[in-house]
This record gives C-alpha cells, structure tokens and sequence, in this order.
C-alpha cells in the first residue's frame, strides 16, 4: 500500500502516490473495508484524478475520499512529470 500511497483513516481515504524512479505506470488492488479499491496511476502532462468515471479534486498531490459503499471503486491519477 505504501508504494502506490493508499493510506486509510479512520473515516477516509487518503491516496499520495508516487511513481519511482525508471515507472511510468503502476497498478494495484486492495480490498478496504469491504470494497476492492483498483488503482491506476501514471505519468501524465497534468496531475488530475477520476474515481468511478468523475473528475474529483486531487490537490497538492493528495486525493481524500469518503470510504465507498460500493462493492468495487476505480481510481486512476495521473501525475504531472517533473
């Protein structure tokens, strides 16, 4: 969990990934209370995040996220490169 960033709180979700070194891409699956949280993350010309389709804030290189009722959630972000 700590490579990709997912880091889950008492009452949200917080995801501050980063890619090392030599990765353009990654991905990964864990499964947080119940749902299976997929994520994608990579290289991209701006940082943005889209959670199940939607465009959601994604600032200072952080995504914060209520905890799903779903059974499955999509997150995938894309990372400015420096």
């Amino acid at each position: 969990q700590h490579v990709a960033g997912v880091r889950p709180g008492i009452n949200r979700l917080v995801v501050r990934p980063r890619l090392l070194n030599g990765l353009n891409s990654l991905s990964s699956s864990h499964i947080i209370r119940g749902t299976r949280v997929e994520l994608k993350i990579a290289k991209g010309e701006k940082s943005v995040a889209v959670v199940d389709g939607k465009a959601t804030p994604f600032e200072n290189g952080e995504l914060v996220l209520p905890y799903s009722k779903k059974k499955s959630q999509r997150i995938e972000i894309s990372l400015k490169e420096s």
